[in-house]
């Protein structure tokens, strides 16, 4: 027994000699930086990616197996930007021999410092984490020309894929894991769309298969003005799955500048160039959230349909053909990320702030399978009143159906525009109804194609200083009146873009008036014509055109002379009133004309 016990021993300290003096001839002979070309050549075939080995890389392997890198940058091309997809300043990492012998990979230190991760899409619309259709990159070592044809739409998982998805995770094990410094942006370089979320901090606990961990994160998050930023801190548990491709439940709770916020749910990446879908299903909820911080404000391009800065400019056929080619961009890109989500989110907030409006009791809910996406929100209480609305997307490559249909009840008009224009020249009780369908992303190719029907009643309000006869109507002296509604309503019947309607109605004490006319959505213009009555005043015709955010008023001076002319003729005890004393029962309170009443 003994003389096994000594044989043991001699074997065990043998083999021990042996792997220390083939660590010391490792250290000795094996130059890593000598092979950056193969490491780089082998990423480019694997990613189609070129990747940048900048700095020095070294190796040590014992007592553990150590590895730094400095400098290393993975490059898009050009049509995504300067800045690489990925880069990192500076990796180190530990893994243990011991367990590395058995089977198991121990990394008791992995350190990225400023690791960068740049989301983009082209002018074509292909996200550059994704391969185009027919482009996925060559890892099987293969050749090339045994790649699908070019434009060839594959559903099946890119070469390798299926490799990642049956990566164990079994032996992995690390036992800290440092980010400094990290930064996230997404450019969607046919939109225009950018933000930028930065990790001051993020540490990660023992992570191992089937274990539970948790994530600490603090950092910032902004869109195009880099001026509005937003704080946020996360603490996230969650528990490593033993494959690629399983699900990972979660739990996050933690705050958005000073707003709390908490969720539950399952997630599951796609593998870099992979066709699995994200997945994402959760529930989240919030006390108080205010977008006004992190959204943007308007910045009056065409096509945003707020704008307050006039209608969209007179195009060129050149011009207008270019905006109708990044129009289509604009959808396949919209089409091949949302094709890429299976998600089921809903999302509570007590209070949700928006254009500075308060909106509480909010509930909000997200669907997306396949290009089919399914979205609602009702809102308890919006400006005094309540919303419900619903909207269902069905996107492919450059068709983007959209149906939406909702409602506002009992909402007060003058919070609205308030908001919306930061005045409110008109007020009351307004209730509001929409069921439209149309195809696009933007408002140039979802205007035109706009069809359904919509209503509105406004109760209960005013218009102070309404511009009735305005300077400049020769033998008519200009007047204005406070006017109070008992009721002003339309409904429209919406083609091609264009809104009509014909029963256009204003019910108010000493007042009322008729009308209909169009909204032409595309060019952002209305062209209404109203006759309005006055006790003891002939008809005044108008009419009101322009752009949605500077209609003009103007009466029909013809008409109302002849209106007026008309009127002595038939009711002859009032000859003698003379056409220059028309609209002396008219109000005489001068606030504001028509243009302050209607946002100019």
């Amino acid at each position: 027994m003994r003389r096994l016990i000594r044989v043991f021993v001699v074997i065990v300290l043998a083999l021990l000699v042996l792997f220390l003096a083939a660590a010391t001839l490792a250290a000795i002979f094996i130059k890593p930086n000598e092979y950056k070309p193969q490491i780089e050549a082998a990423v480019l075939e694997a990613t189609g990616k070129k990747l940048n080995l900048n700095g020095d890389i070294s190796l040590s392997l014992f007592p553990t197996l150590r590895l730094e890198a400095e400098g290393a940058e993975l490059h898009d091309d050009a049509e995504y930007g300067m800045e690489p997809f990925l880069a990192v300043k500076r990796v180190k990492a530990s893994v243990g021999i011991i367990p590395l012998l058995g089977g198991k990979t121990v990394i008791s230190e992995l350190l990225l410092q400023e690791p960068s991760l740049k989301l983009a899409v082209n002018q074509k619309g292909i996200p550059n984490w994704r391969p185009a259709a027919g482009q996925t990159p060559n890892t099987t070592g293969g050749n090339p020309a045994d790649a699908p044809e070019a434009g060839v739409t594959t559903t099946s998982l890119a070469p390798g894929a299926a490799e990642q998805e049956k990566l164990p995770l079994e032996t992995l094990h690390i036992e800290s894991l440092r980010l400094e410094n990290a930064r996230v942006s997404y450019h969607d370089f046919g939109s225009g769309d950018m933000f930028t979320v930065r990790l001051h901090e993020a540490t990660l606990d023992s992570l191992a298969p089937g274990q539970k961990t948790s994530l600490g994160i603090k950092g910032t998050v902004n869109g195009k003005d880099a001026q509005r930023t937003a704080d946020f801190a996360l603490n996230i548990s969650c528990t490593l799955p033993s494959a690629v491709g399983q699900d990972i439940p979660f739990a996050l709770s933690g705050s958005l500048d000073t707003d709390s916020l908490k969720g539950e749910g399952i997630l599951n990446p796609p593998a870099l160039g992979g066709e699995r879908p994200f997945v994402l299903h959760g529930k989240f909820s919030a006390a108080r959230l205010d977008l006004d911080r992190y959204i943007p404000q308007d910045s009056g391009q065409s096509g945003s349909g707020g704008s307050t800065q006039g209608p969209p400019p007179v195009l060129s056929r050149a011009e207008k053909r270019e905006a109708e080619n990044l129009s289509r961009a604009k959808a396949r890109s919209f089409s091949r990320i949302v094709g890429g989500l299976n998600l089921d989110i809903t999302l509570t907030a007590e209070t949700l702030i928006v254009k500075s409006l308060p909106l509480e009791a909010v509930n909000a809910a997200i669907r997306a399978e396949g290009g089919d996406i399914q979205a609602s929100l009702t809102v308890g209480k919006a400006a005094q009143g309540a919303f419900d609305g619903k909207a269902m997307i069905k996107a492919e490559g450059e068709n983007v159906d959209i149906a939406a249909t909702g409602s506002l009840e009992n909402v007060k008009l003058e919070e609205i525009l308030r908001a919306l224009t930061g005045k409110a020249a008109i007020s009351g009780d307004l209730a509001l109804s929409w069921d439209v369908t149309g195809n696009g992303v933007d408002w140039a190719l979802l205007a035109p194609s706009l069809k359904g029907k919509a209503a509105l009643a406004l109760t209960g309000g005013s218009m102070p200083g309404f511009e009735l006869i305005p300077p400049g109507v020769q033998g008519i002296p200009a007047r204005r009146m406070d006017i109070t509604i008992q009721r002003f309503s339309s409904s429209w019947d919406i083609a091609d873009g264009i809104a009509a309607s014909k029963d256009l109605l204003l019910q108010s004490p000493g007042i009322s008036a008729t009308g209909g006319g169009r909204l032409l959505l595309p060019e952002q213009r209305v062209e209404y014509s109203v006759n309005i009555s006055v006790p003891a005043l002939p008809v005044i015709p108008a009419r009101i055109t322009g752009p949605f955010a500077a209609p003009s008023y103007a009466v029909d001076t013809a008409g109302l002379l002849r209106n007026a002319a008309t009127g002595i003729l038939n009711a002859p005890g009032q000859a003698g009133q003379s056409i220059g004393n028309v609209g002396q029962g008219i109000g005489r309170e001068l606030d504001r004309g028509v243009r302050g009443i209607l946002g100019r």
